[in-house]
């Protein structure tokens, strides 16, 4: 027989012996996947083993990745909130000062008898007018943006989706392994 000859799906002698066994013994298909498709014990008790480590790994994993989800999503609550509190003293002052944006202004541009300031009152007073609306600029800036903040997915949502992902990525390694 030549080598060009030589089909790459040639039968094997020991091939032939379990197609011959195969039809002497009468089994079919569907007798196939029925032991195929029962719980019961692999081949050997090392495979069953074998399978049950796997899926303990498959489980530890899976643990291990939502336990790093909570511990991430802790730490940024613990930053998140004390940023928050700082803020939230920030906007509280700033509505203080704002009550009292009428007197400041009227104060500020009242003339002080026998006082020398280097600035003359009537500019400094621009100034803090020029601030406070900066101050209402940066606060609507900053609603805009806790309010985006807030519509964001949550990390339930964001643990759902990864899963999702990960598990089309491993069928997609097997689909490509089983063609390779």
């Amino acid at each position: 027989m030549l080598q060009w000859e030589l089909s790459p799906f040639s039968v094997t002698p020991a091939a032939s012996v379990l197609i011959k066994r195969f039809y002497s013994s009468n089994l079919f298909q569907e007798d196939i996947d029925s032991a195929l498709s029962d719980r019961s014990p692999a081949f050997s008790s090392h495979l069953s083993r074998a399978e049950q480590r796997i899926t303990a790994h498959r489980e530890l994993d899976q643990v291990r990745l939502h336990l790093e989800l909570l511990q991430l999503e802790r730490g940024s609550a613990d930053v998140l909130r004390s940023r928050f509190q700082k803020l939230q003293m920030f906007c509280c002052h700033l509505q203080d000062v704002l009550r009292d944006h009428a007197p400041l202004r009227q104060r500020l541009l009242r003339p002080h008898g026998r006082t020398h300031l280097p600035v003359p009152a009537t500019c400094i007073g621009k100034f803090v007018v020029e601030v406070m609306q900066m101050f209402l600029d940066f606060i609507e800036t900053l609603e805009q943006k806790i309010s985006s903040e807030r519509s964001r997915p949550s990390a339930p949502e964001r643990l759902a989706q990864m899963v999702s992902i990960t598990q089309t990525l491993r069928i997609l390694t097997v689909n490509k392994t089983v063609c390779v």
